[in-house]
């Protein structure tokens, strides 16, 4: 396949050792990524049931700082893994797992192997899909999504299906569940997470946000060609996936697939620093879990609108609140003063102003109104206080879920 220009820097310049085991490969129709810490060989029950045709490849990994423990449950998975390996490639194994479903395992994990302090699920995440772009590139996968998940998810029948008719879109979302473990203090902390969870999309969707969806690494497929004009998967310890969202967001649209949702086991986590398993003890921990409080994301629509105008006028309004303390923080009126200075007219400022005003920048705008002006409340006080939650506060964490899972967000 010829290569385009960014698809050949990102193959010379960025791509990971790795990319050249596609070269070894068979053929398939789609393909699964998924990074394992500490994980044990159940992982692949999940996967099973959309594997028609596809490939999963499972980058086993650790860094040398990992505690013992999570080193021997690594190697006791490589083990157990490597018992469908058919194919020795070198720090990899292919082998099938059933009829029309293969396995490639990556061993980065065993000493002399193990992955850079710092770069953790990120990098594992990059290794692997690097994988999946060889495939993409030397004709060997039929489909443009690089798929990527986790060990703590179980994938429904139609997960790859559900790619198919997604023709504009440069990444996607798919919808996704929390569903019990057993654990009545995890599964309910799991529950309150993820009403979280909707609630901040929520939140971002009133206020217009464009950067309004779900940063979740289990739930996510990206767009080969689009992968490489990001320069991939982001090496970071933990957030990879949101960072790769905030990237692929500049270049098109972030779109949620009709399909039956994935369905993430609650468990206890602390593989990474941050994230779902942390945001879960911690609300084990808490006596009253709080989140943003609504105003906030009445003060991102205001702002948001305050940019439309700016890249109309370029100016700002004069009714737009009290913000001066959070555009100082933002540093926004340097960034505002140089957009115009760039821009020949108001699409091309509007853009400019959409690029700089990022799904990080919003992070950080959120965080900064919540410090510095509205602070947070209880989350049943939080659902009940927003305009944009139509969900009944008084209701079990479970029944809320439930709700907020079938609503379009």
């Amino acid at each position: 396949m010829a290569l385009d220009k960014a698809t050949r820097k990102y193959v010379e310049r960025h791509a990971e050792p790795e990319l050249a085991l596609a070269a070894q490969l068979g053929c398939y129709d789609h393909v699964v990524v998924v990074p394992a810490k500490g994980e044990t060989a159940s992982l692949l029950d999940g996967l099973a049931p959309a594997m028609q045709r596809g490939l999963a490849i499972v980058v086993v990994n650790a860094a040398d700082d990992e505690p013992a423990a999570v080193h021997a449950t690594n190697e006791a998975t490589l083990r157990q893994l490597r018992r469908y390996a058919t194919r020795d490639l070198g720090g990899a194994a292919i082998g099938s797992v059933s009829k029309g479903y293969d396995l490639l395992v990556i061993d980065r994990a065993s000493v002399g192997r193990r992955l850079p302090p710092r770069e953790g699920v990120g990098l594992a995440r990059k290794i692997g899909c690097d994988v999946a772009l060889g495939l993409r590139l030397n004709g060997s996968l039929a489909s443009r999504w690089i798929h990527t998940s986790d060990c703590d998810v179980r994938l429904p029948q139609d997960y790859f299906a559900a790619s198919r008719d997604q023709t504009d879109a440069v990444a996607l979302t798919y919808p996704f569940e929390h569903v019990a473990c057993g654990d009545t203090a995890i599964d309910e902390a799991h529950r309150v997470y993820e009403i979280y969870l909707r609630y901040y999309v929520a939140g971002l969707v009133a206020a217009a946000s464009p950067y309004a969806f779900f940063s979740i690494g289990s739930t996510l497929a990206v767009d080969a060609q689009a992968y490489t004009q990001v320069r991939g998967v982001p090496k970071r310890q933990a957030g990879e996936d949101f960072y790769l969202l905030n990237k692929l967001a500049k270049l098109g649209s972030v779109v949620t697939p009709a399909s039956t949702p994935i369905a993430i086991v609650a468990r206890r986590s602390s593989r990474v620093p941050f994230g779902t398993g942390r945001a879960t003890a911690a609300i084990v921990a808490s006596d009253e879990y709080r989140i943003y409080h609504p105003a906030v994301f009445e003060q991102l629509r205001r702002w948001l609108q305050a940019l439309e105008h700016f890249a109309l006028h370029r100016a700002l309004p004069a009714e737009m609140g009290d913000l001066s303390d959070v555009r100082e923080a933002l540093d926004a009126d340097a960034a505002l003063e140089q957009a115009a200075a760039q821009a020949r007219d108001s699409d091309a400022l509007a853009e400019r102003l959409r690029q700089w005003f990022d799904g990080f920048r919003t992070l950080r705008f959120v965080h900064l109104v919540r410090d510095l002006h509205h602070g947070t409340l209880p989350w049943r006080g939080a659902l009940a206080a927003a305009s944009f939650m139509d969900v009944d506060p008084t209701l079990s964490a479970r029944a809320i879920c439930a709700q907020l899972a079938a609503s379009p967000v």
